[in-house]
């Protein structure tokens, strides 16, 4: 438990090492002031998940942080075994109030860090009551993926569907199975000539394992479609915004 900011005393009590419940009473050392003051920044996240790759999808991690008394502060990024990979980066004096960071995931050499989670440290030094040199660190954690969400098992289910609205096999589930959760599932259906009759879009987190959206035979004017053989094809996209892009798969319109 941390010691409350203020003024406070000490002392030491001579005790049994063995059984360290056991102490002398009359074995007390006279009190010894001191005084704890410690600045109280704060550091946020917006985006915590992200992929610097240049996609324009969550390239850079961003975020806010806060200074509880006017202060001077930097920002450090460090690795899992605490290591620093970016910085320090001077955030200059600043009066007290809640201002921007973000991180590009480069590193100080210049190139992008591994795959990996990552701490962004705010450090922060004032006067505090007529004290100068007051200390306050912030720290947040944020996590680099560059890695495009693994897909496998592309598929319709059915895999011929009858969209007359009678209750029976009315739309076809077309999907793939993920290993990890996705922000957003794109199902994109041809007809025979290759054109592109319907978009179907879900940004609904998504658990690993089948992703799918049910498709009712129609395009996306509204119209239904003509018996036949149709193409689609399902994107994928996880919480960093990498995506991967399924080969082509097929389902069948039948109205009779």
């Amino acid at each position: 438990v941390a010691i409350a900011d203020g003024r406070h005393e000490l002392t030491a009590l001579l005790c049994n090492p063995v059984v360290p419940t056991l102490c002398e009473a009359d074995c007390v050392t006279a009190p010894v002031a001191f005084t704890v003051l410690r600045l109280r920044p704060t550091a946020k996240t917006t985006i915590s998940v992200f992929s610097p790759n240049g996609d324009g999808r969550r390239d850079t991690a961003t975020g806010t942080y806060t200074f509880d008394v006017p202060s001077a502060g930097t920002l450090t990024v460090t690795n899992a075994a605490g290591a620093t990979v970016r910085g320090p980066i001077s955030l200059g004096t600043k009066p007290s109030g809640t201002y921007a960071w973000s991180w590009n995931g480069k590193s100080n050499a210049g190139t992008v860090a591994p795959d990996g989670t990552y701490t962004v440290v705010v450090d922060t030094s004032a006067t505090k009551n007529e004290q100068a040199g007051v200390k306050g660190v912030a720290r947040v954690s944020v996590r680099l993926d560059r890695t495009k969400p693994a897909i496998s098992s592309l598929s319709a289910s059915p895999t011929t569907f009858y969209p007359v609205y009678d209750g029976y096999k009315d739309t076809s589930s077309l999907g793939v199975t993920t290993k990890e959760t996705t922000s957003s599932v794109v199902v994109s259906i041809y007809n025979s000539a290759g054109s592109k009759i319907r978009t179907i879009t879900s940004t609904t987190s998504r658990p690993a394992g089948r992703v799918a959206l049910a498709w009712n035979g129609k395009t996306g004017g509204g119209s239904l479609v003509k018996a036949g053989t149709f193409t689609y094809r399902v994107l994928v996209q996880d919480v960093a915004g990498n995506q991967t892009l399924s080969g082509k798969g097929s389902v069948t319109v039948n109205l009779k």
